[in-house]
């Protein structure tokens, strides 16, 4: 690289312009920096040892305000270059593991609601027949059980409709001097009686 004044501009506005991307792994943004400086010592541009550290620890994203912090405000005389880079990375290091842990999360299933007309709503985690799949003892068809049979219903309604029979009588005459009364009820009970 030529040692001209356009260069040494052009380069020193870069370093002072420079600012982390978003998304922007550590390494690939420390090595960024650290090719301008290379590039400016190059030219004879010393850069101060504090100077890369304030330079470069401005120019991380907001999201790293509590390490600027840690890094500009400590009570240290000296601030290494070479120990904000590995803090730096630390700390990258150090949110991937984070980050890979937070991923692994709780998955719950649970009731969910639609609302419909009104008030109304549907729970879609509870199937709508709760006999859905078994076999009535009854009559053995699917989806009820004995309790709710249709067939065992309609076969007991009939049975309450024949016994509600009235009682028949009948009166008979004969020679001798009383009268006799004979009477007698039907009642149907079920085959296995």
């Amino acid at each position: 690289m030529t040692k001209s004044l356009a260069n040494k501009i052009r380069l020193k506005e870069r370093l002072y312009t420079f600012k982390m991307a978003e998304g922007t792994p550590v390494q690939k943004y420390l090595n960024d920096f650290n090719s301008i400086v290379v590039n400016l010592e190059s030219l004879d541009v010393k850069i101060e040892n504090e100077d890369k550290v304030i330079l470069l620890v401005v120019s991380l994203l907001p999201s790293y305000k509590h390490f600027k912090e840690l890094i500009l405000y400590s009570n240290s005389d000296t601030i290494l270059f070479e120990d904000v880079k590995s803090n730096l990375l630390s700390k990258e290091k150090f949110d991937l593991k984070i980050h890979v842990d937070s991923v692994e999360g709780l998955v719950v299933r649970g009731k969910t609601t639609e609302e419909g007309n009104g008030n109304k709503t549907k729970n879609h985690s509870k199937p709508r027949n709760p006999h859905a799949g078994k076999t009535c003892n009854y009559c053995g068809k699917l989806d009820h059980i004995v309790a709710n049979c249709w067939q065992l219903q309609n076969k007991r309604e009939k049975e309450e409709d024949n016994s509600h029979e009235s009682a028949r009588a009948s009166f008979a005459e004969s020679d001798s001097d009383g009268d006799v009364l004979f009477a007698t009820s039907t009642e149907r009970g079920s085959d296995s009686d």
